[in-house]
């Protein structure tokens, strides 16, 4: 079987805050906490609030400590939600991102953290109250097979027209083509279709194509006898255009990270390719199957 990887490389960023040699600090210090993934645990331990600061003079509280990625995995992006509450059940309110890892968190890597605590505390009154995941997402690594027109344990098909193979990344499918025949091939794009894991079927954009112009009329693709083509396609639903601060297009993925990618294992998905030869079109439907999915 061919194993297809989805997912980027990405590095961490630890944030930390320096203070003058000549502050005072006080600690109070926490238990260390399990934060418990279906992929494995990371753990929140060296953790203390304490105040820096001149005596007599304003002080500031700061919570820190580290976090150790324990999973058997690098992940992609994480979120942690983590709740703190004083002996009188006042929360502690924390920055939008405090605990957002969205450069990635390797395997076996520890992350420092210290973060400045807003409002007048009780520092030593002080604890954490939960610790939890808000989003992850770790790489996924698929295994594809072809059901259709033949039985193959790799995403690739042969006959006397042509040869093609099938790769997938996250929000395209990539393949080769070649042309075996001693005449042209004729791709005829606005007839190829993709249909997806929940049977549905869409017009595709190809490489070169504008996405602005997705759901333009397409020129066709001409292959020269003998010749290859390393081409892609994407449905074209699954490309949109999201305005505001952060304009731009955005895709959908047809083969998502974990844990969404989960959903995917034991289905399948298909290409139907008009190709058309000395003026008759011979219509490929190529079915691929997912027959397994496990996290990088």
């Amino acid at each position: 079987m061919d194993s297809m990887k989805c997912g980027i490389r990405t590095a961490t960023i630890a944030t930390l805050l320096v203070w003058p040699a000549f502050a005072s600090k006080a600690d109070h210090q926490l238990p260390d906490v399990a934060v418990r993934t279906e992929l494995g645990d990371f753990q929140f331990k060296n953790m203390a609030i304490h105040q820096t600061g001149v005596p007599g003079y304003t002080r500031a509280s700061h919570f820190s400590g580290d976090i150790e990625n324990r999973t058997d995995h690098p992940w992609l992006w994480i979120d942690f939600k983590v709740s703190m509450a004083d002996r009188k059940g006042v929360s502690i309110n924390w920055h939008a991102n405090a605990f957002s890892y969205r450069k990635g968190f390797a395997k076996g890597a520890t992350e420092h953290f210290d973060y400045v605590l807003t409002g007048s505390l009780d520092v030593a009154s002080l604890a954490v109250s939960s610790v939890g995941v808000g989003i992850g997402l770790v790489g996924a690594k698929y295994t594809i097979t072809m059901t259709a027109p033949s039985v193959s344990e790799s995403p690739r098909y042969e006959d006397d027209v042509l040869a093609v193979v099938f790769k997938t990344s996250e929000a395209q499918l990539d393949f080769t083509l070649k042309n075996k025949t001693g005449d042209p091939l004729k791709i005829d794009w606005n007839q190829f279709a993709f249909v997806d894991a929940d049977g549905k079927s869409m017009k595709v954009i190809h490489g070169g194509v504008k996405l602005a112009d997705k759901g333009a009329s397409l020129p066709p693709t001409i292959i020269p006898p003998g010749a290859n083509i390393d081409e892609m396609v994407a449905p074209s639903e699954y490309v949109s255009f999201v305005g505001g601060v952060a304009a731009g297009w955005r895709h959908r993925p047809i083969f998502p990270d974990f844990p969404a990618a989960a959903r995917l294992k034991g289905k399948t998905f298909s290409v139907f390719m008009p190709v058309e030869a000395n003026g008759i079109v011979k219509n490929y439907m190529f079915t691929l199957k997912v027959s397994d999915v496990s996290p990088e």
